[in-house]
């Protein structure tokens, strides 16, 4: 007979923590529907009658040799299969694989083993990390979203082979969390994952730290030093920022990625790299080989099988997930149990988040520290993150017009405060910067180019 198993940490029933709900007992008890709600504490609890929270939005109902999800709310996207919304009174017969997300605290997978005829549904009090390649312990990416479960695939599909990977993405997606994916589902994952922070090697040292020296090479080398490139023997070097690579440097990396080979500086040997490369980005390489700052055959070099990372706010399906997991984090670090309160996470999952999840995370730890009580009301949230659009701005332009703007401006603020006001006339204006001159050199720090002003600005 068809059998059902509900396996999660955080699942209880009367009251207390369960790893296991056998369906056909029920069944044999005459109570074989389950249904699925947001109960309190964002836990799946299943209470005596099998009812969840005071609002039903799903059930899952055993029929013959099916198991059969009904949404039973009137906003379609509360119940979503695959990323699919399912409308109000829509049945659907589920398949192996299946993913199924129940408002903004259930997540499920339908899991079907065909030799034994038997089906499970893992259930989590929030959607858990999807895994590049769970069975070897891959880095988790977080989220539920069809654009991360995309990710995910490509992952997959770059970790079966050893073609050049280049991960692209905004600042702060987690480009060097896919990297390190990509090599733990890889044959690679028991050598090496080494990680090089590319604009911080200098041109005097780029080679001596890639390539290694040689005992005498230069004045203080007094002995034979292995570079990055031996360190990664056998599995990964991973170059963050491969983008900023300066002009000059890059055929020393173009000769690496052709040849696989390298010489130590100060030595004449040619020696032979047994190390994959996976670089990241967040810079346009399209643009700058067409600007003549990056080299076309270094960049069809390295882009091999490009990997794009979105941004969370063109995934606010994961929002919730990520929160989850940062809260996770401090609980364990800080010793803080906390949450949001629906208002405040709904607030969140608004949010664009310009720093990405490594702003989400900072934001969750830093308020989570603060909040004195055991719920972090909508009220503690920053003033961009309570009120939208408007609020972004207020924020923009006190971090602007601080003393470390550098470091607390983002280019994709900058992008967002200019689309938002028209054009960059606009914003200086807005901004009450007279001298155009101080304005647009502000703008440089940034690494932003100048614009022209848009007509009639």
């Amino acid at each position: 007979m068809p059998h059902l198993t509900i396996q999660a940490g955080s699942v209880k029933q009367h009251g207390r923590p369960i790893t296991e709900l056998d369906l056909d007992v029920l069944a044999r008890s005459g109570a074989p529907t389950l249904t699925l709600g947001r109960g309190p504490a964002n836990d799946l609890v299943l209470e005596t009658d099998l009812t969840v929270s005071r609002e039903r939005h799903a059930s899952l109902s055993r029929e013959s040799q099916d198991f059969v999800l009904e949404n039973h709310t009137d906003r379609a996207h509360r119940v979503r299969v695959n990323g699919e919304p399912l409308s109000r009174g829509t049945r659907r017969v589920l398949a192996d694989g299946d993913e199924i997300v129940i408002g903004r605290s259930v997540w499920l997978r339908y899991r079907s083993s065909d030799p034994a005829h038997a089906s499970t549904l893992d259930a989590s009090g929030d959607a858990p990390a999807l895994a590049a390649a769970a069975p070897h312990g891959a880095a988790a990416i977080l989220g539920v979203s069809r654009a991360i479960r995309a990710v995910v695939e490509q992952i997959r599909i770059a970790a079966a082979s050893d073609i050049a990977v280049l991960v692209l993405g905004e600042t702060g997606v987690g480009k060097e969390l896919v990297a390190r994916a990509v090599h733990d589902a890889s044959g690679r994952r028991g050598a090496p994952f080494v990680a090089v922070n590319t604009p911080a090697l200098s041109a005097e040292l780029f080679e001596s730290e890639l390539f290694g020296h040689d005992r005498g090479a230069f004045t203080g080398a007094a002995t034979d030093k292995p570079g990055w490139v031996e360190a990664a023997a056998g599995g990964t070097l991973f170059l963050d920022e491969v983008g900023e690579l300066p002009m000059a440097l890059q055929p020393k990396l173009l000769r690496l990625l052709e040849n696989r080979t390298f010489v130590r500086v100060g030595s004449t040997r040619e020696r032979r790299s047994r190390a994959r490369v996976v670089a990241a980005t967040n810079r346009d390489l399209k643009s700058a080989v067409t600007d003549g700052r990056f080299r076309q055959d270094l960049y069809y070099r390295i882009a091999g099988f490009p990997i794009v990372v979105p941004p969370i706010r063109e995934r606010r399906d994961d929002i919730p997930v990520l929160v989850r997991a940062a809260l996770e984090d401090v609980a364990r670090l800080d010793g803080r149990a906390v949450r949001f309160d629906p208002a405040a996470l709904d607030a969140l999952v608004q949010y664009d988040w310009p720093g990405n999840v490594r702003e989400l995370k900072q934001t969750v730890r830093r308020l989570a520290l603060s909040t004195r009580g055991g719920a972090i009301a909508k009220g503690e949230l920053p003033s961009e993150l309570r009120s939208g659009e408007a609020g972004f701005l207020d924020g923009f332009r006190e971090r602007w017009q601080s003393r470390d703007f550098a470091e607390r401006v983002t280019l994709v603020d900058l992008e967002r405060a200019t689309r938002a006001l028209g054009s960059r006339s606009a914003l200086a204006r807005w901004l009450g910067e007279r001298n155009r001159s101080t304005f647009y050199a502000r703008i440089k720090r940034l690494g932003a180019e100048r614009r022209a002003p848009a007509a009639g600005a």
